[in-house]
């Protein structure tokens, strides 16, 4: 049996084989879920993945973001979100190498930050850990913190589709990649977001690229910009903020 962490660390995005379809996709936009059908559902989920609305402070621009639900994290801080849908998320951020492929082949990891003793951000770079059973000890070692936020999934400009999994490819189950089905939904939720839509009219590829770095730290000045208008804080300290 093949350890596909180990097979991981020794490739490094691979050119996959382009497809010879180029798929063809409907647009209905999910609507936004009553409390007890989102709860039943982020419930049964596995990976509790949603797109969703967000909207920066002191700005009007709203755009896209793919977000993972913290359930344990929700409950234990705000113990009504299943009856309110207020959640703390995870952000997702696509892997830089990627920002040019077809959606469903981009890589999605976590967004990290190194953040000070009093939980402001004092480094520009975002940080990158490859997704397996070693990257949240890791970032715990290394004082890596995801970018999180607290979102109301029930209020219709916020919500744009999910809970979902990351997709299965080649009877893989991946764990940074996302469904075409799922890209899809996103756009057809284009009149809630003002930034550019995901692109799918484009040819995907068959197989996987894999990465040889298990942490990157990757220079971006819209990311810092985003970050640093934003309330971030520490883990240990939201239970000091007011939801």
């Amino acid at each position: 049996m093949h350890n596909w962490d180990d097979i991981d660390s020794l490739l490094d995005d691979q050119d996959p084989t382009p497809s010879t379809v180029v798929p063809t996709f409907a647009t209905t936009m999910t609507p936004t879920p009553i409390a007890s059908k989102l709860a039943s559902k982020i419930v049964a989920s596995n990976d509790r993945l949603f797109f969703i609305s967000w909207q920066q402070n002191q700005t009007s621009r709203r755009e896209w973001h793919l977000v993972q639900l913290q359930l344990d994290s929700s409950m234990s801080l705000n113990p009504t979100c299943l009856h309110d849908g207020r959640f703390l998320v995870y952000f997702l951020i696509c892997h830089p190498k990627d920002r040019q492929l077809h959606p469903q082949n981009q890589r999605w990891w976590l967004e990290y930050h190194a953040a000070s003793t009093v939980a402001r951000l004092h480094q520009g770079d975002y940080q990158l850990l490859r997704p397996d059973s070693h990257s949240a000890i890791y970032a715990k070692e290394n004082q890596l913190h995801p970018f999180c936020q607290w979102v109301n999934l029930l209020h219709d400009k916020v919500y744009l589709h999910g809970p979902f999994d990351f997709a299965t490819i080649n009877g893989r189950k991946t764990k940074d990649r996302i469904n075409s089905t799922d890209w899809t939904q996103l756009l057809a939720a284009k009149p809630k977001y003002d930034d550019a839509a995901p692109v799918l009219n484009m040819r995907p590829f068959t197989g996987l690229q894999f990465s040889r770095n298990f942490h990157t730290a990757v220079p971006d000045a819209s990311v810092h910009a985003r970050v640093m208008a934003t309330q971030f804080f520490h883990p240990e300290i939201y239970m000091t903020q007011s939801l």
